[in-house]
């Protein structure tokens, strides 16, 4: 396993093309080693990855973090993105 994730965290890095979803996946497993990287996403040119970014803090246990897409231009994103907050929240 550990052999495992770290080669999650090697595809993880933003030079990586599946960056996002080796970050899901290691958020998914508890793993939080990725969590400033993701942060940074929130910013992302592309809304998809603004989403990604707020979906993998919500399941690292940390949506709250995602609170900077809430204000996005994308109104599109501002919703997704509060319906994953709020859905994380009732979780907790």
């Amino acid at each position: 396993t550990t052999l495992f994730r770290s080669g999650l965290v090697a595809l993880a890095s933003p030079a990586s093309r599946v960056a996002g979803r080796a970050r899901f996946a290691l958020a998914s497993m508890g793993d939080r080693r990725t969590q400033a990287w993701v942060e940074q996403d929130l910013a992302a040119a592309d809304a998809g990855d603004r989403l990604q970014a707020v979906t993998t803090l919500a399941a690292m246990g940390v949506a709250a973090r995602g609170a900077p897409v809430l204000a996005d231009v994308d109104a599109s994103v501002r919703v997704r993105a509060a319906c994953t907050m709020l859905i994380a929240a009732r979780r907790d």
